[in-house]
């Protein structure tokens, strides 16, 4: 009976074990950084945005810290902010699960960048999550003199 106790417990812990994959499939690695598509992903969640639809370019750590705190994230990146600059996309409150915001791709021309925002919804007759959300993504971007949301 003992046995059985054990092994019960043994396979609980060893199921709830998740490895977190990187870009280049390898548990626990973070993969290859997106900088050399002029971003990086810091942050982004379907949960605890903003409740109205808005992007934000963040020029400075202070901002980037400030930002963290209203979100409730506790860790805040260091940023380098003489070679980058942080963009923050919100989506909005949505009715339900299913929403998310992120970057599709970075150009660069003429000291301006242009993020183009990626959004997906869910289909019609998806099963999504009966809750309130608010999709957000906050992402690091080549320094430029101008930002563009497209």
């Amino acid at each position: 009976m003992k046995r059985l106790a054990l092994l019960s417990i043994l396979f609980l812990l060893v199921s709830c074990v998740t490895h977190q994959k990187g870009e280049d499939g390898k548990p626990g690695q973070p993969g290859k950084s997106a900088m050399a598509n002029n971003y990086e992903i810091l942050t982004q969640s379907g949960y605890g945005g903003h409740e109205t639809a808005f992007n934000e370019v963040i020029t400075s750590q202070e901002r980037l810290d400030e930002l963290y705190r209203e979100l409730n994230i506790e860790s805040v990146p260091t940023v380098d902010f003489s070679d980058n600059n942080v963009v923050a996309l919100f989506m909005g409150q949505k009715s339900s699960g299913g929403y998310s915001i992120s970057i599709d791709n970075v150009k660069i021309e003429n000291k301006t960048a242009f993020v183009k925002v990626k959004t997906t919804k869910p289909r019609e007759g998806e099963t999504v999550t009966m809750a309130l959300t608010q999709p957000y993504c906050i992402a690091t971007i080549t320094k430029t003199d101008k930002v563009t949301f497209e």
